[in-house]
């Protein structure tokens, strides 16, 4: 016997406007002809999210994203919003543009409103009230500059949680199991090839050559990598073969405030400099002779 198919939420948002439209055609108190316009399936389902925002949007996104207040997983946060929100108005990618949300009516902006300030953490949501944004594009593009930090940082940082973990030589336990767990979770979400993968491994642990200035190499492999979208290996390591030819350090100069010692001056002036005569101190039976020689201090 073929198994049931599992109820999209496509399905269940469809069957709950179907149900809500046949209660609108029931008699009403106080109408007792019913309702002589009914509304249009659209309405009705805008109507709907307008009651329960974040019941439409948990329906929709059982994983329940959270955006979390360093903003690891914006991209993943926003797309589920967009779900949302396109099933909603029928607008795909919502998020990308301002007309989007001003031309909805302010019931459907102040939902919006609703449903973003209850999917993401309470230290963000501090930041969102201390600013008194109310329109939802103007808390979107908060959290937008506050948290959509470039993800091939973010993978960096997964990748040196991946290099920690996997040179810790403490016994293994459940909790050693649960990070690696997490950290593989949260790379599997990036969709990672192997390729790029070997690049970040390869930026994670390549210090800077001797006589390249730390600093300058690290932000000009950043930079150029920035750029490129899921650079590969290759690309990494072309990268970094051209910034650690081109960030020398500096050589020393007197500006800087240090000088080598000139080790040969130092030992003429030894050699040069008079020698001193000192006189012995009178004692109780008068001045006692002694030979100068003796008394020559070099």
């Amino acid at each position: 016997m073929a198994a049931t198919p599992t109820p999209t939420a496509e399905d269940y948002l469809y069957l709950k406007s179907e149900f809500d439209k046949l209660k609108l055609l029931l008699p009403q108190p106080g109408n007792p002809g019913g309702s002589s316009s009914p509304l249009t399936q659209s309405e009705i389902v805008i109507q709907n999210f307008n009651k329960d925002p974040i019941g439409i949007h948990y329906a929709a996104n059982p994983a329940k994203t959270k955006l979390a207040c360093d903003g690891f997983n914006f991209k993943i946060w926003e797309k589920e919003l967009n779900c949302t929100l396109r099933q909603i108005f029928q607008v795909k990618d919502f998020s990308i543009l301002q007309s989007n949300f001003t031309a909805q009516l302010l019931d459907e902006q102040d939902s919006i409103a609703r449903l973003i300030r209850s999917t993401i953490n309470e230290d963000l949501l501090g930041i969102v009230d201390s600013t008194d944004n109310e329109d939802p594009w103007s808390i979107f593009e908060l959290l937008k500059a506050k948290c959509s930090r470039s993800d091939r940082r973010h993978k960096l940082s997964l990748v040196k949680q991946i290099i920690a973990l996997a040179t810790d030589k403490t016994p293994g336990s459940k909790v050693n199991l649960a990070k690696w767990s997490r950290v593989m979770a949260k790379i599997k979400q990036f969709n990672i090839t192997v390729d790029e993968l070997g690049g970040l491994f390869l930026q994670s642990s390549f210090v800077a050559p001797i006589g390249v200035d730390l600093k300058t190499f690290e932000f000009s492999v950043d930079q150029n990598l920035e750029q490129k979208d899921k650079p590969s290996f290759s690309d990494v390591t072309t990268i970094i073969q051209s910034a650690s030819s081109k960030a020398k350090n500096k050589v020393p100069t007197p500006s800087d405030g240090y000088a080598p010692m000139d080790l040969d001056a130092i030992n003429a002036i030894k050699t040069t400099r008079p020698a001193v005569l000192c006189t012995a101190p009178p004692t109780a039976s008068g001045f006692e002779a002694r030979t100068p020689q003796d008394l020559l201090i070099y």
